[in-house]
């Protein structure tokens, strides 16, 4: 789950995890550019999905794991990405 990963370094983060076989979540505020980089993604034999999340929005920033079909399991692991803390 890579935050604000549809641009900048959260899509070069976002294509890095896909690249070492992860699957990607590109969560952003900008629904297209997430959806452009999940595309991108997949195009280069990757797997992706998006979710349009507001990070400024509290239940958002807690979850938005919950905006994504199916809903992801938690587990432990690296995350990357920006936004407030």
């Amino acid at each position: 789950l890579v935050t604000a990963g549809a641009s900048g370094m959260g899509r070069s983060g976002s294509e890095a995890f896909a690249r070492e076989g992860a699957h990607v979540i590109v969560v952003d505020l900008d629904e297209q550019a997430a959806k452009d980089t999940v595309a991108g993604i997949e195009a280069a034999g990757g797997s992706a999905e998006h979710a349009a999340v507001d990070g400024r929005d509290q239940p958002g920033r807690r979850s938005p794991d919950r905006e994504v079909n199916p809903p992801v399991r938690r587990r432990p692991g690296p995350r990357a990405g920006a936004g407030p803390s």
